[in-house]
């Protein structure tokens, strides 16, 4: 159509949605391609919430689409009307593939709250019960602590866990969750009080409590110590 009647590639729906938005939420790579080939805006904003089609991509876990998206200049982190980005679509639907992908991208913020909410990524997948996603997080370095700023103010991903459980009757994705969080603080803690301990010239407890089982893990949560 754009080639034999002259229509416009960035033509838009009444809500905004391009040939693009519909390419990347539905998968279809090759006509990204296409898109882009002929010109197409990758990055442009619906008119409805300001999302783009990388908002789209990733909320249904299309990631041959968001390696398109990332590959034609689209930003990869931008926000919507509600300060919402890419990675936390992916979270919110529980897409452990696509945050992987985005995860891994230095321009992507994985510890940027929502404008609207405050809600981070990893309180986002603590909230939905979506244990996988909170592992790509950590494997990628978020911030597994970090508190609400807006509403419910100082709570943390593993707090909103601990009430997800409760509300839902331990339900066993809400424990599960809360297992992890849990698991993964206690690990950062251990590893803060190694570094304490070697910094002060204490090598003696440090040894110590370098020779355990629990050393393994907080090597795996903090990096090298």
């Amino acid at each position: 159509l754009v080639k034999r009647h002259g229509r416009d590639v960035n033509e838009t729906e009444p809500n905004g949605y391009t040939a693009v938005h519909e390419a990347a939420g539905s998968g279809c790579y090759p006509l990204l391609h296409l898109c882009s080939d002929l010109g197409a805006e990758m990055g442009k904003p619906d008119f409805a919430n300001a999302e783009t089609p990388a908002h789209t991509a990733a909320a249904d876990n299309r990631v041959e689409c968001l390696a398109v998206l990332q590959g034609r200049s689209c930003d990869m982190d931008a926000v919507n009307s509600s300060g919402v980005t890419p990675a936390f679509m992916a979270c919110q639907g529980g897409h452990t593939d696509a945050l992987d992908f985005l995860a891994g991208l230095p321009s992507v913020n994985l510890n940027r709250p929502a404008v609207s909410t405050g809600l981070t990524c990893a309180y986002l997948a603590a909230q939905g019960g979506h244990l996988g996603c909170l592992r790509v997080l950590s494997r990628h370095g978020a911030n597994m602590a970090h508190p609400l700023r807006s509403a419910n103010v100082g709570a943390t991903p593993l707090t909103c866990a601990a009430q997800c459980a409760h509300a839902q009757k331990l339900n066993p994705d809400a424990l599960a969750c809360f297992d992890f969080l849990k698991s993964h603080l206690d690990a950062l803690e251990y590893a803060r009080n190694i570094r304490m301990h070697l910094d002060s010239g204490d090598h003696h407890t440090a040894a110590a409590l370098m020779s355990t089982k629990e050393y393994s893990r907080s090597r795996e949560v903090s990096g090298s110590i």
